[in-house]
């Protein structure tokens, strides 16, 4: 029997999913794995709850990686546990974590299911990311996840998985709306699904930086760190503003330990508020000049809620928004499937029907809303050759071109809203500068038309630098034009190519593209 999984690979909690040999479905690492990895030294570490546990010294907060998914293009400062200090790129944090959890978790597990632990060639796994994540993104979290030695690994977005994990159920109707309220990013899709299994995303949008995350920081920075406050704990929000060096001041390892224990303190009170409507009374412990300070802590739901409702209901707003833009295409949704952790707060539930009650529109949180995207990708590793999903762009995608002051203006290689996969092509002159430097650097971007049609330079908002690509250039090949070839794959992996060609436009066959991202260079 085939060994195949499905990873919601989130920013703050990762499930998996997978089937036992009487075809049961069994959800792998308890309720959820946290996506947090604890270095004790540069090559030894533990993840998920561990990795939290290991954190209760304040000298140690550089050892703990958490939220390392949206920052997978990035390097990140770590100090372990044994005072090693090095910096590793997030694809390569990410990497860690995901080996672990197929050593630790998945291949335990798959040893007392099937009595063989390792993955093989048969074996699928499919791992999900945000719809509104750029190409270059997506492609990294593929790459990490191959080379955390998992088997046949594709990537799927987390609303279309949502909307497949409802196959066997008789929510489908042909055509629903996934709203995906998650730890670090919001999407919505409308999705349907045709008679053969077919699925298609009909529209979708989102904010990939609105999540559980941002609701956490708005607590913080307008209930907890003001009682805190108050209580004669002065502390910010931002590690810029605190002065570490007066005498009645923390530590800034106390500084980095107490804000984490002001979120664990939130993610708590977000999981009450989601169960119970009286009132929440807790104390927080925190660190200052080697001293612990009890700070007993009072608060109501309606203050809660009062908080976090402009971020809640800008994800209604971009809801709306999309499944209105559908209705002009005589596309009618009838429900709406909640999905993703932060779809727990109450608040959302509420504010959905609100909204789409009087439109007809069921709005369905289910038992398993925090499942849901798992077990969906669990099922398109099953039937990949059965479940076809055609997604489309999102927003336009292009190359920076230098203007005469300097600036880089945004030229479209590849529209908004075509279906994948889709090429976009650009050449370039090799004139004698690019010979003497041997190189070409073409930077790539996302644009936003749908909120930003406007926008037009990288200064402008809307327009988001995806990387810089190092084209390695040959003199003695006698090159005349460069071209590029970006294309976006089904499921939404940027690859990009180049054709070489000299002075009478014939292609220059032994060339080997040397391309190197800025995000592989130290």
């Amino acid at each position: 029997m085939e060994k195949n999984i499905g990873i919601d690979f989130g920013t703050t909690n990762t499930v998996i999913y997978t089937r036992d040999l009487k075809g049961k479905l069994k959800k792998i690492g308890g309720k959820s794995i946290k996506s947090a990895i604890y270095f004790l030294s540069r090559d030894e570490y533990v993840i998920g709850e561990d990795a939290l546990r290991h954190m209760g010294d304040c000298k140690h907060s550089q050892a703990l990686v958490t939220d390392f998914k949206p920052r997978i293009m990035e390097k990140i400062s770590i100090v372990a546990e044994n005072g090693d200090s090095f910096r590793l790129k997030g694809e390569v944090v990410a990497r860690l974590f995901l080996n672990k959890v197929l050593s630790d978790y998945v291949e335990v597990r798959f040893k007392k299911f099937f009595g063989v632990a390792e993955m093989c060639g048969a074996d699928k796994t499919i791992i999900t990311v945000p719809a509104k994540f750029d190409a270059e993104k997506k492609k990294k979290i593929k790459k990490s996840a191959e080379n955390a030695m998992f088997s046949n690994v594709g990537i799927a977005f987390e609303p279309t998985a949502a909307a497949v994990a409802t196959l066997d159920t008789d929510v489908y109707d042909g055509i629903i709306a996934v709203y995906d309220f998650g730890g670090g990013t919001f999407d919505v899709s409308v999705i349907e699904k045709d008679l053969d299994d077919h699925y298609v995303a009909v529209d979708e949008d989102g904010d990939s930086d609105l999540g559980g995350n941002k609701i956490t920081e708005a607590v913080a920075e307008k209930i907890i760190l003001p009682l805190l406050n108050a209580n004669g704990i002065k502390i910010c929000s931002d590690i810029d503003d605190m002065e570490f060096d007066e005498d009645d001041c923390m530590t800034e390892d106390e500084y980095v330990h107490n804000m984490r224990s002001v979120n664990s303190c939130i993610e708590t009170l977000k999981e009450f508020f989601s169960e119970e409507d009286y009132d929440y009374t807790s104390e927080i412990n925190i660190l200052q000049n080697n001293s612990n300070s009890c700070v007993h802590l009072e608060i109501s739901k309606s203050l809660f809620e009062e908080v976090i409702k402009p971020y809640v209901q800008k994800t209604v707003d971009i809801t709306r928004a999309v499944i209105d833009k559908v209705k002009r295409k005589k596309k009618y949704v009838k429900k709406i499937i909640m999905a993703g952790g932060s779809s727990q707060l109450p608040l959302a539930e509420k504010l959905l029907r609100e909204e789409f009650e009087n439109d007809g529109i069921e709005v369905i949180l289910s038992d398993s809303v925090f499942d849901l995207i798992a077990k969906g990708a669990l099922f398109m590793a099953e039937q990949q050759k059965l479940i076809l999903v055609q997604q489309k762009t999102t927003t336009q995608f292009g190359v920076g071109v230098r203007t005469g002051i300097g600036i880089k203006k945004f030229e479209k290689l590849i529209d908004v809203n075509v279906s994948l996969p889709v090429s976009g092509s650009k050449t370039f002159k090799i004139d004698n500068r690019i010979l003497q430097q041997g190189i070409v650097e073409i930077p790539c971007y996302e644009k936003d038309v749908n909120s930003y049609p406007d926008s037009l330079t990288e200064r402008d908002r809307g327009i988001s630098h995806i990387n810089t690509y190092r084209i390695a250039i040959y003199r003695r090949l006698n090159p005349h034009e460069l071209k590029v070839i970006f294309t976006i794959e089904s499921d939404g992996i940027l690859n990009l190519s180049v054709q070489l060609f000299n002075s009478d436009g014939k292609e220059i066959k032994e060339f080997n593209a040397e391309i190197m991202s800025d995000n592989e260079i130290e």
